[in-house]
């Protein structure tokens, strides 16, 4: 049958100008944000929307005192749904999902739109803890997240695939744990500031193959560029800059071979909304199958040359030389204060000053102009003296604070801040009347 759809007018009020009446429209599956090809209308279900998804439980974790109180607080704490790490004082751990997670109708993807006349549209209600999945105790010892697929077979089927990034960084930083059979708050550091380019190292032997035996002149200037190579996401870097942006461009003409390109000269299809695209790209690559291949094209070497065209032509746009371009110029961090772009000129006294810095997407120190590592911390029960703590612009927001950005120093450079305060130097008094 029919159901009305709610609308909620929300009036907002425009400093200087005409008040903005904005409508939001409901419907029992969630607010309206969009309309398909057709036109019909789309509601978006989201967790975050869901009264479920709104409780304090996570309070609870204060008085869990074993692994399994642990788990049940994770499994009943009402928030869109977070990875979880758990450890015991008696050694035991686990990883699990925190939040409330929807029961789906067999065999529907909740990623895709669903008609809302038919009887398995939106949710069955929510799954009970004891069908949340966990990896408890595993074997080895260790655990890891790096927001990368942690579970296999049927438990991954039921929490769905959101949008995993690629194993990389995950299996990076699984190495370095596994490298060591002890770890301290320093070697904890380490693996957390780890920059190594293993990730692209397949990709710099590609390209500087491809360069070396390419008779093509517009191809020479990468090759100086590739000279500095040290494996690294080093700032000083031509050569990582150089292959990043070749493996980019691989990407995005790769996409045009099936979703033929826009009035723009682009791929249609947007290749970060396809974190798991690189594992079809490399096997084309690796199999260079003649039927993908484009026909204005002598073969798979030729259309590498093109995607390695593109990257000189790039640089040209911005008059550099790739071997002057480095990885540092591109990987300078732009933290702004929320203010500082409604206070012309004030940006000199709100905003974090701008650096160039190691890391990137698919290693452990990820880091990029406009995202990173928005804190590192490692503490041991006990052990607090020997803890650190990092959070990029400091702990303090006010500007006028002598302590503003206080800490952001050491959390760019990959310095230890001390996680115990240093001696008092001013004291609050909270007085009754």
């Amino acid at each position: 049958g029919w159901e009305p759809i709610t609308t909620t007018a929300e009036t907002l009020e425009v400093r200087g100008g005409a008040n903005e009446l904005l409508q939001v429209r409901e419907t029992r599956f969630g607010p309206i944000v969009a309309a398909g090809d057709d036109g019909r209308p789309l509601a978006l279900m989201w967790t975050a929307h869901h009264a479920e998804a709104v409780n304090v439980g996570l309070a609870d974790m204060e008085g869990a005192d074993t692994l399994d109180a642990a788990l049940a607080v994770a499994h009943r704490t009402g928030i869109p749904v977070q990875n979880a790490m758990i450890a015991t004082a008696d050694g035991q751990i686990a990883w699990t999902p925190m939040g409330r997670i929807p029961r789906r109708a067999p065999g529907v993807d909740g990623m895709r739109p669903q008609d809302a006349r038919l009887a398995q549209a939106g949710w069955q209600g929510f799954l009970d803890p004891v069908e949340v999945p966990a990896v408890i105790n595993p074997p080895e010892g260790r655990l890891w997240t790096a927001n990368a697929r942690t579970l296999e077979g049927a438990a991954a089927g039921l929490l769905g695939d959101g949008g995993y990034t690629i194993g990389a960084r995950a299996g990076q930083i699984r190495d370095d744990l596994r490298a060591r059979t002890t770890l301290s708050e320093a070697d904890l550091l380490a693996v957390q500031l780890d920059d190594r380019a293993l990730f692209l190292t397949r990709w710099h032997a590609l390209l500087r193959q491809l360069v070396d035996t390419s008779g093509n002149p517009a191809l020479q200037p990468l090759k100086a560029a590739l000279a500095d190579w040290n494996g690294r996401a080093d700032p000083s870097s031509s050569a990582y800059r150089a292959v990043r942006e070749f493996r980019l461009r691989t990407h995005k003409r790769f996409l045009m071979l099936f979703s033929g390109v826009s009035q723009k000269g682009e791929a249609k299809l947007n290749w970060p909304t396809l974190p798991q695209l690189e594992g079809a790209v490399w096997r084309t690559l690796s199999e260079r199958p003649a039927h993908l291949l484009p026909r204005n094209y002598s073969g798979w070497d030729a259309w590498l040359e093109a995607a390695a065209t593109d990257v000189v032509n790039a640089m040209a746009l911005t008059t550099r030389n790739p071997a002057q371009a480095t990885w540092g110029e591109a990987n300078a961090t732009r933290i702004r204060h929320p203010l500082s772009q409604a206070v012309p000129g004030m940006q000199w006294l709100l905003d974090m000053r701008a650096e160039q810095l190691p890391g990137d997407q698919y290693m452990p120190r990820v880091q990029g102009p406009r995202f990173g590592a928005s804190e590192r911390m490692v503490v041991a029960p006990g052990h607090e003296e020997l803890g650190y703590f990092h959070m990029p612009g400091g702990q303090s927001g006010h500007p006028l604070s002598p302590y503003y950005g206080a800490g952001h120093a050491d959390w760019a450079q990959g310095q230890p801040s001390a996680f115990l305060p240093g001696a008092a130097e001013h004291t609050l008094t909270l007085a009754p009347p």
